[in-house]
This record gives structure tokens, C-alpha cells and sequence, in this order.
């Protein structure tokens, strides 16, 4: 048995098998004091707490879809109509969540995007599409934010500070945050706005995956033995992810070590590859 253990799991695990601990109101299942480190000591700018029902979505992925075939601003920096999303204002706040992940992905720092509904401005960050700005964007450009969505994507909606690295100019490994944020825990890829999966069949679950969302786990996380299933579940890189992805196995076996001192994954022919980073939550 490794000799490493999860921050805290043997709390969550009790707070897990007796519905919750804490106000969880926000649909977060632990509080941030369950963590040893506090979400607000951690200062890197993503944040993996998308929910695995609005990512899968039907009508969600039909909006993504639909917003990759053209500009994703005007002249003016306003988002298009999205009447596939959700409206503003729900419990669950997907399309905030949503449009915030991916206009983070999309555009970068200083860019800003405007929801025409109820005029939420949404900031850029890692600039992996910048063209979008423009027109549609490109099948890399594509491959890119899709790998970076998924990397949001949290199989128990719990929010968790992330670091995104990959053989891109804008999140190229950064030694300084390799180090804070020691464990590599899963490598992402697939292209969800090409998908020709039909959707909202009669019959089929309106959140069955819309395209095939691979991903593979890093052996940096070698204290995976000991986590228990749930928690395993939340970071998607499992067989027995509740995330929807089709799991490759660990990354050394599953892709081929390329790019600036073999420092990044190809995998299945595909180099727009995403992996995320964790603090040190395995020791």
C-alpha cells in the first residue's frame, strides 16, 4: 500500500456516507475547510468545478457546437444568441459556469466576453483560440478548448485550484508552478464542437456524451490506490469516473512523450493535449 494519503480524505469520506457536512448549498459536497490547503491561499487561475449534467448536456453541447462556427464576440465584445443554453439565474448556474470556462479557455488575459442575455462579462485567461475572436475558430483551435473544458469538468461539481499545461505558447510548463503544484494528476484531449453524435434523440438520456472525451491518468498521482471511489470519481480519470470520459489508462502507455524536452503527451495522433496540475494533496 503507497505510503501516501489524500488531503483529508478520510474526512470527506465520512461526510460523503453521511449526506454532507456543512452548508453545501452552493451543490459543493465538502466546504473549503475540509481541505489542508484553502481554496483562497491558492492563487493559479483555473478551477475545475464544472458539473459533469451541464457539460453534458444536450442543448449545452448543441450551443458549443454551434458557437464554434463563428466569431465568438462582435464588434462590440457581446457573446452571439445562445438560445440552446440555459437561461441566466439558475440554481445550478451552468450557463455561467459554462461561459465562464470558456471564454477563460478561449480568449486571453484581457479579453473580455458579454452575455447578451443579462450582460455577465466573462474574462479571458489562457488565450488558446484567439482568432475566435474573428471568425470560426480552427479544428486545433477546437481541440485545444476542448481539451481545456474537460479539464473544468469535476465529476462531484466540488471546485479545486488546477494548473493547465501543454505544448501551447500560453501554458507552456512552468517551472515555478510545477514545483507548488507537484502532482500531475490527469491528461485530457478529444473535439467536442466536430462531433456528428445526434442529439437530443427520443430515448436517449439528454446527458449521454456527445463526443468522445478522452482522457488518461498521469502516474505523478501515485496515491490513487488509497483514494476512495468517490473521490477518484471527481478528478474524471478513472474507469469508474462519474464524468462521462472514455478513459485510456495511465499516460505513459496510453500516448507518446513529444514536444519541448518530451515535456508534453501526443495521444491517439492528437498533440492539443491538456494536463492538469494539483497541489500537493498527496503525501
Amino acid at each position: 500500500m503507497s505510503h501516501r494519503r489524500f488531503a483529508s480524505w478520510a474526512l470527506l469520506a465520512v461526510c460523503f456516507s453521511a449526506v454532507g457536512c456543512g452548508d453545501h448549498s452552493n451543490g459543493t459536497p465538502y466546504l473549503e475547510g475540509d481541505l489542508e490547503i484553502p481554496f483562497d491561499t491558492l492563487d493559479w487561475p483555473s478551477e475545475n468545478g464544472l458539473e459533469t449534467a451541464c457539460f453534458w448536456d444536450h442543448d449545452v453541447q448543441q450551443a458549443l457546437r454551434d458557437l464554434g462556427s463563428g466569431a465568438i464576440v462582435d464588434i462590440d465584445g457581446s457573446l452571439p444568441s445562445m438560445p440552446n443554453l440555459p437561461p441566466p439565474g439558475q440554481a445550478d448556474e451552468c450557463r455561467e459556469t459554462i461561459l465562464k470556462d470558456l471564454v477563460f479557455c478561449t480568449l486571453p488575459e484581457g479579453d473580455t466576453a458579454e452575455d447578451p442575455d443579462d450582460n455577465s462579462i466573462y474574462k479571458g485567461g489562457l488565450g488558446l483560440a484567439p482568432g475566435w475572436r474573428n471568425g470560426a475558430f480552427t479544428t486545433t483551435e477546437k481541440e485545444w478548448v476542448t481539451a481545456c473544458l474537460m479539464q473544468h469538468v469535476n465529476g462531484l461539481g466540488a471546485p479545486i485550484k488546477i494548473v493547465l499545461e501543454g505544448n501551447h505558447s500560453s501554458i507552456y510548463v512552468d517551472s515555478a508552478a510545477a514545483a507548488a503544484y507537484p502532482e500531475k494528476e490527469s491528461t485530457t484531449w478529444g473535439n467536442l464542437f466536430d462531433s456528428s453524435v445526434p442529439l437530443n434523440v427520443p430515448g436517449v438520456p439528454p446527458t449521454y456524451p456527445a463526443f468522445t472525451a478522452y482522457v488518461c491518468r498521469e502516474e505523478g498521482l501515485d496515491c490513487d490506490e488509497d483514494m476512495p471511489a468517490i473521490l477518484n470519481a471527481r478528478f474524471c480519470d478513472g474507469a469508474a469516473s462519474l464524468c462521462g470520459f472514455s478513459y485510456q489508462g495511465s499516460c505513459s502507455s496510453a500516448c507518446t512523450a513529444s514536444g519541448p524536452g518530451n515535456n508534453y503527451w501526443t495521444c491517439g495522433g492528437q498533440t492539443e493535449t491538456i494536463r492538469s496540475r494539483m497541489t500537493a494533496v498527496c503525501q
